[in-house]
């Protein structure tokens, strides 16, 4: 991959992904640390984006499958954040297949139709 577009998303506030700068990048890194389910994640995957996310139990490991759809490292691992870099940017086929399956993620599994369906779910079980 020559001259990768990454977008370092370091805020909750992130123009280039609601103005549609998502087609523009080859990845996304999300260096988060206490949310449980980033939007920005899944805008990212939705475009067929791989992401490297902070891996956050219950949170972004519930959306990303380490090494398929995108990578997880743990806060504050350099190496391990490197190692995820280094082979997104070395590995194009494979870093292309890992966007294919995230989108294919967001599709299959947080689509609105999904969304809605478990909301009525748990809205019936409480509610019985």
């Amino acid at each position: 991959m020559s001259n990768p577009a990454i977008l370092i998303v370091l805020g909750a506030h992130f123009p280039e992904i609601s103005g549609g700068g998502l087609q523009t990048r080859d990845l996304i890194r999300a260096p988060s640390t206490r949310k449980g389910c980033p939007v920005a994640l899944l805008e990212a995957m939705a475009s067929g984006l791989p992401v490297i996310s902070t891996h956050l139990p219950g949170g972004t490991d519930m959306i990303v499958d380490d090494g398929v759809n995108g990578r997880l490292v743990p806060a504050g691992d350099v190496d391990r954040l490197r190692e995820a870099l280094v082979q997104m940017l070395t590995d194009t086929d494979g870093t292309r297949r890992m966007g294919d399956r995230a989108r294919d993620t967001v599709q299959r599994t947080f689509s609105m139709d999904q969304t809605a369906q478990a909301y009525l779910e748990l809205y019936r079980a409480v509610s019985s």
